[in-house]
């Protein structure tokens, strides 16, 4: 059976600092506690210094009456700038957080590119696609203004794009 592939690029500006904006994004234990959606987020392994290796346990909920459970390993952490993993699990894939700051104004972006591992979701993503898309939607805007509301700022936009991989 074939994989449905998603490719998002999520996009959120805050008016907010960037290590403030960091501490709450790299503090992944945290998220259940601002982020509607994210029912868990343990690490489960603390990795090297530079926190390759470090294994992250999640478990996501949106509108969708289902579940998604994936973990997620580190590859690659430059602070305050970039987090990047690999996701195993109900998803299969890479996840990147990119971050900066200019003139008080800092971006976060979030590149997702995974691989659905449900068989009944790869198997109905002919028609529920549309659905799916709109569900991750619906979750990244929950982050982004649950990011705004525990930092006490503004968010200035949040956009997600789904593209085709080539």
């Amino acid at each position: 059976m074939s994989r449905c592939a998603y490719n998002f690029i999520t996009t959120w500006k805050i008016r907010a600092s960037l290590p403030h904006v960091w501490k709450l994004i790299h503090d992944n234990e945290d998220w259940p506690n601002w982020w509607k959606g994210v029912l868990k987020s343990d690490t489960i392994e603390e990795g090297d210094e530079n926190e390759f290796g470090k294994i992250v346990d999640f478990c996501w909920k949106s509108v969708l009456p289902y579940k998604v459970n994936f973990c997620i390993i580190s590859r690659f952490v430059e602070p305050p700038f970039i987090l990047e993993g690999i996701a195993h699990g109900d998803a299969i894939g890479t996840g990147k957080w990119w971050l900066e700051e200019q003139e008080g104004i800092t971006t976060v972006q979030c590149i997702w590119s995974v691989n659905m591992n449900k068989s009944w979701m790869n198997k109905l993503s002919f028609i529920l696609k549309p659905l799916f898309l709109w569900n991750h939607r619906v979750i990244m805007s929950w982050g982004a203004k649950g990011l705004a509301t525990q930092l006490n700022c503004e968010l200035k936009s949040e956009v997600t794009q789904f593209y085709r991989r080539k």
